[in-house]
């Protein structure tokens, strides 16, 4: 709630989440859907052009929240590689960007579940994509994966 009304943010221009890859024995990613949420719904990061939420499990509610939010469309860059995206999140961000005008340049979607069909529809978008090592659904990258 104090990032969504904090006015010290105005000028932020990127915010980059690095965690640490998850350990065998963890709960979970370290970086939840709600961390985005807020960003999302914050009215001060009008100036915010890259973001960076690795090993996350953001998933396609996720990818959701970045479109109905408008987020989505202000980035430059974007980076949600290590995560939980599958074909949906990958089409519902593709569509968008077909559809809608953005600023997008380059999104990272590298190791997450996507089949073959959703990165064909994020290529036709002409952004840059980076799309390697996709995952098996419900599979997640721990230490040492990737190696």
């Amino acid at each position: 709630i104090r990032l969504r009304s904090n006015t010290s943010l105005a000028r932020v221009e990127a915010i980059h989440f690095l965690p640490h890859m998850v350990r065998p024995g963890d709960d979970g990613p370290y970086l939840h859907l709600a961390t985005l949420e807020d960003i999302a719904a914050s009215r001060q990061l009008k100036n915010l052009k890259h973001l960076t939420l690795i090993a996350s499990d953001l998933g396609d509610i996720g990818c959701d929240v970045l479109i109905q939010s408008g987020l989505l469309f202000q980035l430059l860059s974007l980076d949600l590689s290590y995560g939980t995206i599958s074909e949906q999140g990958a089409m519902s961000i593709a569509t968008s960007l077909q559809t809608r005008h953005h600023c997008l340049r380059f999104l990272n979607l590298s190791s997450n579940s996507i089949s073959a069909g959703g990165i064909a529809a994020l290529n036709a978008t002409k952004i840059a994509i980076e799309h390697q090592d996709q995952l098996a659904e419900g599979e997640y990258f721990y230490v040492g994966d990737c190696e």
